[in-house]
């Protein structure tokens, strides 16, 4: 992956790490993120479940605040090859 700079790298990381630590999945397969400076809103997939997050950071890039969200929708059931 790509990253403009070493912090969102680092909010990343943290990220995804915390997400795995909280749910016990071994991966995720799908996150959408989506805010600023004061705050994200994350969905993170794995398989058929879903959960939701909110997280901020400090300057450094390191979680500062992190919160489980309403229960995220099921992921949407995936097309079956051709028959």
């Amino acid at each position: 992956m790509f990253f403009c700079c070493s912090i969102c790298a680092v909010q990343f990381r943290g990220l995804i790490s915390r997400i795995r630590e909280e749910t016990g999945w071994p991966g995720i397969d799908a996150v959408e993120i989506r805010g600023d400076r004061r705050g994200r809103e994350c969905l993170a997939r794995h398989g058929s479940e879903a959960v939701r997050v909110w997280v901020a950071f400090n300057p450094e890039g390191e979680i500062l605040r992190f919160e489980r969200r309403e229960q995220a929708p099921a992921a949407p059931p995936r097309p079956e090859g051709p028959s």
